[in-house]
């Protein structure tokens, strides 16, 4: 069903260009973090893999009535990457280690793209369901490809055999190559999805279009 996905998301940077933790910048009533947690909110686990920034990151989770049931309940989960520095896909590597065996796949996200909305995961969900040749669906807006992307539960092992320091689309098209899975680019009509910030002045430019929305 729609529950039996791993929700993941990645926020293992140092957010060095933005001088504090990307995942905590505030979004609307809340953070990037909150955000996405309710992005995902479709997911049964959460997990959230943090680097430099994870004791923050734990404090605002334990601090924030909407997240304190689901750590209390273990639905959110926070995991530290020691070594963060070996890049994104260690983190994605250590969110897949908290799986349970029965799900379907895995919903992905890094913190630096909060701006989904609510639905757009139950649409990935029922693309990946309507065919059992895809292994990856990724949104796609006018020709960019965007987040969050869902990883199908066959690619769990392979992914996790590969080599922490790799670049995580080439692990992902490699996993994709040894399963013998497709990839499904899904058109979607939320321009948003493709938006990275990544800087002070992408965050203030996001912040103007979101209060003027």
């Amino acid at each position: 069903g729609i529950s039996a996905y791993l929700g993941i998301i990645l926020a293992g940077g140092g957010s060095t260009r933005m001088g504090r933790p990307k995942a905590l910048l505030p979004a609307g009533d809340g953070t990037f973090l909150s955000r996405l947690l309710v992005t995902l909110d479709v997911c049964p686990r959460r997990v959230v893999v943090a680097g430099a920034h994870v004791e923050p990151i734990r404090a605002y989770l334990r601090a924030t009535p909407s997240s304190q049931g689901g750590l209390e309940r273990g639905e959110i989960v926070v995991v530290e990457n020691p070594d963060p520095d070996r890049g994104q896909f260690s983190s994605l590597q250590l969110g897949l280690t908290q799986r349970r065996g029965d799900e379907r796949g895995a919903i992905i996200t890094p913190c630096d793209v909060p701006l989904a909305s609510t639905t757009l995961v139950p649409y990935l969900i029922a693309t990946h369901q309507g065919d059992p040749r895809i292994g990856l669906v990724v949104p796609e807006y006018d020709g960019n490809s965007g987040h969050p992307a869902l990883l199908d539960a066959r690619l769990f092992e392979v992914l996790l055999a590969s080599d922490p320091r790799a670049h995580t689309r080439r692990a992902i098209e490699a996993a994709l190559r040894a399963t013998g899975l497709g990839e499904r680019r899904q058109g979607v009509d939320e321009p948003l999805v493709a938006v990275n910030i990544n800087t002070i002045d992408d965050y203030q430019s996001w912040l103007r279009r979101d209060s003027d929305a």
